[in-house]
C-alpha cells in the first residue's frame, strides 16, 4: 500500500474522532514531497489558495556543511487564521524518498518529532504549538543536523501549513500552504570569513505610504566598498529593495549615495545591516506619506550590532511611543524593559522574546504591564543577559512621527 493510501485512512480515521486529532501534531507523510499527502486530503480545499504564505528559512545559513547543526524557522502568515499548524521534513532532491539529515528539537514545547522509517523523520506542532487565538501569523523553530557527506548533494525541505479557523471541523476555512526550500552543500573550497555587520538600521521600512533612505559617505582620500544587508520581520533576506536583499555600494573618494525603498507595494517591514570601513558613514531617513496629509520624515542614525543596554527617555502626554527592537545576531535573546516615572523610580517591568535575525514593533503602552505609560512620561531601559540587540524608538502621532535618541551601551 503506498504512503498516500495509508495517509487517506489515517484521515478516515481522524474524522470519525469526537476531537481532531491534527491539533496534537500532523500526521507523517502529510508534507506535500513526491509521495506524501497533504493536508487537504484531510482539511478540504485546495493548495495555496489563501490570502496567506508559509516560508522555511535557514537562519544564518545559506547552505549546509556536513554535521554542523544548522536552525530551521517555519513561518506560516495568514490574515483569517487563528489556529496554526504545520508539518516539515527533508529529503535528497535526487531521491525524495530518501531521508536527507536528522532532526531535532529547539523548543519541545511547540514542536514534536516523528520518525517514519526508513530515515525519513517530520517535525510537526504540538496542541500547544497550534497557539488557538493568536492572529497573523504563527512561527516554529527547530534543528537540522546535514548528512556526513557532501556528496549528498542538495537537500530539498518539504513543508506544509494549515492555517486554520480553530473550530474543530476539517472544512475548507482552514487555509492549506506548502512550500520548499532546496539548499546545496557549501563548497570545498577554503572560502573568505563572512564580513562583520558594524552598524544597524534598527527600523527599515518601505511600500504602501511608507519609503526609507540609505545615505552614505566617505571621509577618506581612498575607495570604499560597502555592504548592506536587509532582513524582514521574519529574519529572511528583504526582497523589494532596488539593488536586491544584499546590495554592494562602491564610494569614490570623498564620495556618497543613496539607496532608496520608495513608497507603493506592498508593505515591507525589517531592519539593515552594514560593513562600513573607517571613515564611512551615514544615516537613515524614514518617511511617511499619510493620504492626504503632508508628508512627515525622520532621521534614523546608525546603531551598534552589539548592544547589550539601552536607555530612552519616553513621553506618551500627547504622543505614542513607538519601539522598533531587531535582533541582527544569530542567538534567540530576551529584552528586558524596565520602565521608570520622572524621578527615577521603577514602576513596572516586562520581557520581549526576540528570535535571531528577527525584528518587530511594540508601542510602549500597548504592552501589557506599561499601562501606566498611558498619558505620563519618564525612562525605560533595555537590557539582555545573552546575546545583543538594536533599539530605535519613535515618538508616534496622527501628524507627527520623529525618532528618539538612545544611550547604548
Amino acid at each position: 500500500m503506498g504512503r498516500r493510501a495509508i495517509q487517506l485512512l489515517v484521515c478516515s480515521a481522524m474524522l470519525g474522532a469526537s476531537l481532531w486529532a491534527e491539533v496534537n501534531g500532523a500526521p507523517m507523510f502529510t508534507t506535500n514531497a513526491p509521495g506524501d499527502g497533504i493536508c487537504t486530503d484531510c482539511h478540504g480545499g485546495n493548495i495555496n489558495t489563501g490570502a496567506g504564505k508559509l516560508t522555511v528559512a535557514m537562519v544564518d545559513a545559506a547552505t549546509w556543511t556536513p554535521g554542523q547543526q544548522v536552525r530551521l524557522r517555519v513561518t506560516l502568515a495568514d490574515p483569517q487564521a487563528r489556529r496554526w499548524g504545520f508539518n516539515v521534513t527533508a529529503r535528497l532532491s535526487s531521491d525524495p524518498n530518501s531521508g536527507a539529515g536528522t532532526f531535532a528539537l529547539a523548543d519541545t514545547t511547540n514542536t514534536r518529532l516523528n520518525n517514519g522509517g526508513g530515515g525519513i523523520q517530520f517535525v510537526t506542532h504540538t496542541l500547544v504549538g497550534t497557539k488557538l487565538g493568536t492572529t497573523g501569523s504563527s512561527t516554529w523553530e527547530l534543528l537540522w543536523t546535514p548528512p556526513d557527506s557532501a556528496s549528498a548533494g542538495e537537500v530539498t525541505f518539504y513543508a506544509a501549513g494549515n492555517a486554520a479557523n480553530g473550530n474543530n471541523q476539517p472544512d475548507t476555512g482552514d487555509k492549506i500552504y506548502t512550500t520548499t526550500l532546496a539548499v546545496s552543500p557549501a563548497a570545498s573550497n577554503p572560502t573568505t570569513p563572512a564580513p562583520t555587520v558594524n552598524r544597524i538600521v534598527p527600523r527599515f521600512v518601505f511600500g504602501e505610504n511608507w519609503s526609507s533612505k540609505l545615505y552614505l559617505y566617505n571621509t577618506t582620500d581612498s575607495a570604499a566598498k560597502i555592504l548592506v544587508f536587509f532582513t524582514g520581520n521574519d529574519g529572511t533576506p528583504s526582497s523589494g529593495v532596488p539593488g536586491g536583499a544584499a546590495p554592494t555600494v562602491d564610494l569614490a573618494a570623498h564620495g556618497s549615495a543613496v539607496i532608496e525603498a520608495p513608497a507603493g507595494g506592498a508593505l515591507t517591514e525589517g531592519y539593515a545591516s552594514l560593513v562600513l570601513p573607517d571613515g564611512v558613514s551615514g544615516y537613515a531617513v524614514l518617511t511617511k506619506s499619510p493620504p492626504d496629509q503632508p508628508a512627515m520624515e525622520t532621521v534614523l542614525n546608525f546603531s551598534s550590532p552589539g548592544v547589550k543596554s539601552s536607555t530612552l527617555a519616553w513621553d506618551d502626554t500627547t504622543l505614542t511611543t513607538q519601539l522598533s527592537l531587531s535582533n541582527p545576531g544569530s542567538e534567540n535573546t530576551t529584552v528586558r524593559l524596565t520602565l521608570a516615572d520622572p524621578g527615577g523610580q521603577a514602576v513596572a517591568s516586562s520581557s520581549i522574546a526576540l528570535p535571531a535575525k528577527t525584528k518587530l514593533e511594540v508601542n510602549l503602552k500597548d504592552i501589557p504591564e506599561f499601562t501606566a505609560a498611558t498619558g505620563n512620561r519618564g525612562t525605560v531601559v533595555l537590557t539582555v543577559e545573552s546575546g545583543s540587540f538594536s533599539v530605535a524608538g519613535f515618538r508616534v502621532g496622527t501628524t507627527s512621527f520623529s525618532a528618539i535618541p538612545s544611550t547604548d551601551k
